[in-house]
């Protein structure tokens, strides 16, 4: 299967170095603007960085058909395109690609066909604030990383 093409967002959007850590979410689209397609034949991962405080389009991610023949391969194309994401929101995803989503630490989310794009972005700043989702939770302290105690340290905190 060839590379897939990858489109990554620079510019002056960068956070500031304070800035909340932000989590990587890849969404299926064909549109770019909802959740249409299935993980194994996605033509397409739109995938936003997402924090407290800031939304941003990371990149878009796109793959040509595949062989036929070449399931395995599709899968290993698309699992390493979402190195570094959280979770991916499909309509559906296979059983083999749960279990090695599953061993990327990489939540497979499966919404109605359609959903929109800014409203599961929205639904997902609302349970990074509350907390209320486990996996996102467990997501945003990977993010944050070894260097989140160092924030909390230079934070100070008052007895």
């Amino acid at each position: 299967m060839p590379a897939p093409r990858r489109l990554r967002v620079v510019g002056a959007d960068a956070p500031p170095p304070a800035a909340a850590p932000a989590i990587r979410i890849a969404f299926a689209t064909a549109t770019l603007a909802a959740v249409d397609q299935h993980f194994g034949t996605a033509g397409a991962f739109a995938i936003y960085e997402i924090a407290d405080d800031r939304v941003a389009l990371a990149e878009v991610v796109q793959f040509d058909a595949p062989a036929r023949d070449d399931a395995e391969g599709k899968l290993a194309v698309k699992l390493e395109a979402l190195a570094g994401c959280a979770a991916v929101y499909v309509v559906a995803v296979g059983g083999s690609a749960i279990a090695q989503l599953a061993q990327r630490r990489i939540q497979p989310v499966k919404v109605p066909d359609g959903t929109p794009i800014p409203s599961l972005i929205a639904r997902v700043r609302r349970d990074l604030a509350t907390r209320e989702s486990r996996w996102l939770a467990r997501a945003a302290l990977r993010a944050a990383g070894p260097e989140r105690f160092a924030r909390m340290a230079a934070e100070g905190w008052d007895e």
